[in-house]
């Protein structure tokens, strides 16, 4: 449990400053004294790679904010297949759903690498907000923020090919990861046939003939265990089908 494993030592000065930076960029307008109140009922946990903080179905208590490190969103199908329906970087927070609407997760949260949290009490964090109405739409703009997501992965399944859908995760990946070189834009964030497949839904095996074809088109390449972006028009192309 996450509960287990927090760090309750007395944080330092500088500590509490990067604690109430994040919760600023968290909640961005909302008012001193609530901040503080969410601080205060707050912590910050260091959790290693593939470290599930909170599974499909279970209650969702808190509300955590990526510091450091990756955080991947799973789906875990009747059938126990784990599809990835995004990855989340430093800067957003996890849990508002659940904390406001009171229901179960509907995915699984897995760190991807070290990850650092800053976990705050979903209880103290609902009465902090619900003390600022003028806030409320802050609250909506970050819900549809993850409506547009959902939305946005459901119209992948329906409308694209896989080949398609592989297309747009890679682009997805390079403009988080991107990293301009030599040989072409790095995907600096080591991945393999079976992440990339459940980012998209078919099997290892298929996700390799996929690859494959990218490859042979010119739009991508492999080196030391990176994917990097040979030709972003190609690959876009290919997006858009």
């Amino acid at each position: 449990m996450m509960e287990s494993i927090m760090n309750n030592s007395i944080p330092t000065k500088v500590e509490i400053e990067k604690r109430m930076r994040a919760l600023n960029n968290a909640f961005v307008g909302l008012p001193e004294k609530s901040l503080m109140l969410i601080l205060r009922n707050s912590n910050v946990v260091n959790l290693e790679n593939d470290h599930k903080f909170v599974h499909q179905n279970d209650p969702v208590d808190n509300i955590y904010y990526i510091l450091e490190g990756i955080v991947k969103i799973c789906s875990v199908s009747a059938e126990g297949k784990s599809n990835v329906v995004t990855l989340l970087v430093p800067g957003n927070a996890i849990g508002l759903l659940g904390v406001f609407d009171g229901k179960k997760s509907p995915h699984d949260m897995v760190t991807v690498g070290p990850t650092r949290l800053l976990v705050m009490q979903g209880k103290v964090a609902r009465t902090a907000l619900e003390r600022e109405p003028d806030y409320s739409l802050e609250v909506v703009r970050v819900l549809c923020g993850y409506l547009r997501l959902v939305l946005s992965n459901v119209e992948e399944y329906a409308v694209k090919s896989p080949k398609a859908r592989l297309a747009g995760r890679l682009l997805s990946l390079m403009d988080v990861f991107g990293v301009e070189t030599d040989l072409g834009i790095k995907i600096n964030f080591k991945t393999d046939q079976e992440f990339l497949g459940g980012m998209i839904g078919v099997s290892r095996q298929s996700t390799n003939k996929l690859l494959s074809t990218l490859k042979k088109e010119g739009a991508i390449f492999t080196k030391g265990g990176h994917l990097y972006v040979k030709d972003v028009e190609i690959l876009t192309r290919f997006n858009n089908y």
